[in-house]
């Protein structure tokens, strides 16, 4: 005889009930309900929930004593296990909620700036002329100026680190959704695209132009034009406070000429003469 039926008689004769009382309360015959007492047949779930009802037990109370400490653990384990699973889902969502638009944002930003120089660099010639070459250098530095800045940011923000580590916790069995690793892949592809491509395309044209002897002498030639332009505008400042100054002086001194003239001309001043 199985426990399961044990108890199942045993809870069948507290309650003061024959064996085909408990069928009609199941729904089944009476050699069912002695099969499952005797041990020839273990009852499936379906018939466990019935005869808990009938019997007015929980589940658990059809296994003996002894062996309802394992059947609780592993339900508590089951219990604990469907909580994990609702919090790594809740995590999940959270994180997506999170990461979604700020992954999105960054690859746009990282798009936008590639598809804005590449075709640029791409068909920008390393030959030329020198005032030509100054100007495309601004645009150059600005444009790793900008690559730096950004590069900065999202280090600092965390996005890089979060998308190395998402891969990896997939990799590792976590159930990372799908949809936020596409999101980390495009963002993947678009930081190669500018830090790799582009950005390789711009620096390589900047060393190109450095091994040029005109573009230096027309670089230190426009220095020293801007350093002078500087110099004139400071003496211009400096000048143009000592005017002001003049003027401030003169204008005090000739004013008081005029109140010295007008205290002369008064009768007071005539009497006294």
């Amino acid at each position: 005889m199985t426990h399961i039926g044990q108890e199942v008689r045993r809870l069948r004769e507290e309650r003061e009930l024959n064996q085909a009382q408990l069928a009609v309360l199941i729904g089944t015959g009476p050699a069912a309900i002695s099969r499952i007492e005797n041990g020839r047949q273990s009852p499936n779930s379906t018939t466990l929930e019935k005869l808990a009802k009938a019997l007015e037990v929980e589940i658990s109370d059809l296994f003996p004593k002894k062996a309802q400490a394992p059947l609780q653990l592993e339900l508590e384990e089951q219990a604990g296990q469907r909580s994990h699973e609702a919090n790594e889902r809740e995590q999940y969502a959270a994180e997506r909620r999170y990461l979604v638009p700020l992954l999105e944002f960054c690859t746009s930003q990282l798009t936008e700036l590639s598809k804005g120089h590449k075709p640029f660099f791409a068909s920008l010639s390393k030959d030329l002329p020198p005032s030509r070459s100054f100007a495309v250098l601004q645009r150059v530095d600005e444009f790793m100026y900008t690559c730096d800045l950004l590069e900065r940011t999202l280090n600092e923000k965390g996005v890089m680190a979060t998308a190395v580590s998402l891969p990896e916790r997939a990799q590792m069995g976590e159930q990372v959704p799908g949809d936020l690793l596409q999101k980390v892949y495009d963002l993947q592809e678009a930081w190669v695209e500018l830090f790799v491509d582009v950005w390789k395309s711009a620096n390589d044209w900047l060393k190109s132009q450095g091994d040029r002897p005109e573009i230096m002498a027309f670089q230190n030639k426009e220095r020293q034009e801007s350093d002078r332009r500087l110099e004139e505008a400071t003496r211009a400042k400096v000048t143009n406070e000592v005017s002001v100054r003049d003027v401030s002086i003169i204008s005090d001194y000739q004013e008081r000429k005029r109140k010295k003239a007008s205290w002369t001309n008064t009768p007071r001043a005539e009497s006294a003469g």
